[in-house]
């Protein structure tokens, strides 16, 4: 750097000394800095299980019982705890209405225990983390299937900033 001329003081002054003063400017950065990757791998698997299970079945059960009396209309369908009551008429000849039967339909659970085959698919994720120079270099042998240029795997190495 080269020196600044310093004025001339007035004579009638007490002279005074004069120190040129330097400050330093510090500007921060940042960079991204590839340490390494990660790689993930996902497998997956279909696994054969055997479970009990327990199956309900109805089946409707139908009872004929017959009645022969005259009634003055038609009686309504009706219910009785899990059995339904449908009455059956008919017309006679002199105009009265003739309760001929009564069909009660109940229906019948049976629960069973049985043994139902099911398959469930399973991934497995493997996820290794590679250094800077281990990421660059292509890794020998391993299985074809974890490539990332395979289009099911694309996308799944990812670089990671440190």
């Amino acid at each position: 750097m080269g020196e600044r001329e310093e004025p001339q003081t007035p004579p009638d002054r007490e002279e005074v000394a004069r120190i040129p003063l330097i400050a330093e400017e510090a500007r921060i950065g940042k960079r991204r800095v590839v340490t390494g990757t990660v790689r993930v791998e996902r497998a997956s698997r279909e696994v054969e299980h055997e479970l009990e299970v327990e199956l309900l079945s109805e089946r409707a059960r139908v009872e004929r019982v017959p009645i022969g009396r005259f009634v003055d209309a038609v009686p309504e369908a009706r219910r009785e705890g899990d059995t339904w009551i449908v009455p059956v008429v008919e017309e006679v000849l002199v105009k009265r209405l003739r309760l001929v039967e009564e069909l009660r339909v109940t229906l019948e659970r049976e629960s069973r225990p049985t043994r139902a085959h099911v398959r469930l698919h399973h991934d497995e994720v493997r996820v290794a983390r590679l250094e800077a120079q281990d990421a660059a270099r292509p890794q020998a042998g391993g299985d074809p299937a974890a490539r990332a240029d395979r289009p099911e795997n694309r996308g799944l190495q990812e670089k990671v900033d440190g």
